[in-house]
């Protein structure tokens, strides 16, 4: 994954391990630009069944200086799905004490039916583990009821709106990254320095057979895992690589047989880079590129050629081979040995 939930914040340096914060500081300039052009007429979507709470909020909603909201009411969660049916709305400001709906349970429902619409709750009383309890199910926002939130609740829903557009663009990023890594076959890997730990995109984990889900986002462990699965002889010289990029910021670029945990073989080529910032080491950056195929097309021209030059010798009379061009791309020593000239001198020749 590129993006996970840690203490409520989206980590999205994971998605774009070679621009990290900035990529994310764009995506929210965009976000909110298209947020600020939607704040006049914002279609809500009020469930609640408390009439004089319903009251209050269509009041706070209609202050002065927060922008303009086209409210619609809902009673109950069953005519809340009939309301969203119908048209679609901006965003959805959910009460947990419905007739037909209760608690988190609530929340969980409106995602699972209508995942594209962001959702604030709303609650009479300050409760955390409420709160917590519906950010976990998909909520962007908790707001509590009462005169204290006039200036609050409108912030909430643009936040929560603003959140939920971030998280669309980002996911929508991930599905592109994953699809041109899984059509490259590579995949990339970042170092934290802050956390001293490894994240993984999804196609690294893919070229080293792991599950993705066995494994925390941020962890050591795929050290643990990753290691064992190339060559013996190259243990020593990826982690002396590893750790001088980490020290001293040294680039390193390689390539090693490999052996999936599923027993598959490979070859792989693994390249890493560090980042600075005030002239400390952040973190690290690194690709790990499948080139199994490559490989196999190399050995393929290889074996043609050395076929090829085995063809030539063995025969008696002298023989060349040309370019269109005049450039000699094959030859046997016969030829050579008549014209006085080295083999490895005489191919590359241009006899035009």
């Amino acid at each position: 994954m590129f993006q996970s939930m840690e203490n409520g914040l989206i980590t999205i340096g994971a998605a774009f391990p070679n621009e990290g914060i900035h990529t994310g500081m764009r995506f929210m300039k965009e976000v909110r630009g298209e947020i600020n052009g939607m704040m006049d007429g914002v279609k809500v979507l009020l469930v609640e069944d408390n009439p004089g709470d319903v009251l209050l909020i269509v009041e706070q909603l209609s202050a002065k200086g927060f922008g303009s909201f086209d409210i619609k009411c809902a009673a109950r969660l069953s005519e809340a799905y009939e309301r969203l049916r119908e048209c679609a709305f901006d965003v959805i400001l959910l009460d947990l004490g419905l007739p037909d709906s209760e608690g988190s349970e609530t929340v969980r429902a409106m995602v699972q039916n209508f995942p594209g619409t962001p959702i604030v709750v709303l609650t009479g009383f300050e409760d955390a583990q409420a709160r917590y309890a519906a950010m976990k199910e998909g909520a962007q926002d908790f707001v509590t009821k009462g005169r204290e939130s006039t200036g609050l609740l409108p912030r909430a829903l643009r936040y929560a709106m603003e959140r939920h557009q971030f998280a669309r663009k980002l996911l929508e990023s991930e599905a592109l990254l994953n699809e041109t890594q899984s059509l490259s076959k590579a995949g990339g890997w970042v170092w934290d320095a802050a956390r001293n730990s490894i994240m993984w995109t999804r196609e690294t984990y893919l070229i080293h057979d792991l599950n993705p889900d066995l494994l925390p986002c941020w962890t050591l462990e795929h050290i643990e895992n990753s290691l064992p699965c190339y060559a013996p002889e190259n243990h020593e010289k990826i982690m002396d690589a590893f750790a001088r990029c980490v020290r001293e910021g040294v680039a390193y670029d390689m390539e090693s047989a490999f052996t999936s945990l599923k027993g598959r073989h490979k070859w792989v080529r693994i390249m890493a880079h560090a980042i600075t910032e005030r002239g400390r080491i952040v973190r690290v950056v690194g690709n790990l590129m499948d080139i199994t195929e490559h490989r196999r097309i190399e050995d393929a021209l290889k074996s043609s050629e050395s076929d090829l030059h085995a063809l030539l010798d063995s025969v008696t009379e002298s023989l060349f081979l040309i370019e269109p061009d005049g450039t000699v791309i094959a030859a046997n020593e016969t030829v050579a040995r008549r014209l006085g000239v080295s083999l490895q001198g005489f191919i590359g020749k241009n006899l035009y």
